[in-house]
Parts: C-alpha cells; structure tokens; sequence
C-alpha cells in the first residue's frame, strides 16, 4: 500500500510560526536559496554555517537566476539550531546576505 500522509496537525497558537514554512521531515541536509542575491560565494554559506557545526558537504547551484544550495552539517542538532536561529519566514541574515534556511 502506498504510504499514507498523515493529516497536517491544526494550527496551534501557541507555537512559534517559524514552524510553518518547514515541510519536510527534519535532516542534518539543509536547503538555502539566497532571493535577494544574483551570485553568492560560498565563503558566505561556510561562514553563516559556522556556529552551527560547520559545512560536510555542499552543493550550489542557480535557479531563476539565484543562487541555492544544499548544504549537509555534522548532525541533525546542528541542523535544527540553524533553522531555529531564523526568522518566522525562514530566513537568516549573514553579513548582509539574506538566506532562507530550510530541510531539504
């Protein structure tokens, strides 16, 4: 049988809305697409994943003409406390580099 999608749990008021945005299940791989930039080094996404473990692997690439990256670090820990330093949207700011951080 084809794995059933559990039901979306009712919206609580009481948890942070930075929860919403996160669709996929929680993994130590992390999504970063930068909107607001046209080119990105990745000095800028090793040096934004520093307090948070550091980057194992990365991997960059465009789309729509913006850069993205998936990005892997040391364990899932590491991963949550990066998505969990970001804003309600999603988004952390490095430098002046705006980057939306999410599970891939």
């Amino acid at each position: 049988a084809p794995h059933q999608q559990a039901p979306a749990p009712q919206h609580n008021p009481h948890k942070r809305p930075s929860r919403a945005y996160q669709r996929n299940p929680p993994s130590k791989v992390l999504l970063i697409k930068c909107p607001h930039e046209t080119s990105l080094d990745q000095s800028v996404i090793h040096a934004a994943a520093a307090p948070f473990g550091g980057i194992q692997r990365l991997v960059m690439w465009k789309r729509e003409d913006r850069p993205s990256a998936l990005v892997q670090l040391p364990t899932l820990e590491h991963a949550r406390a990066w998505v969990e330093a970001c804003d309600d949207r999603g988004n952390y700011q490095h430098s002046g580099v705006v980057m939306n951080v999410c599970y891939s």
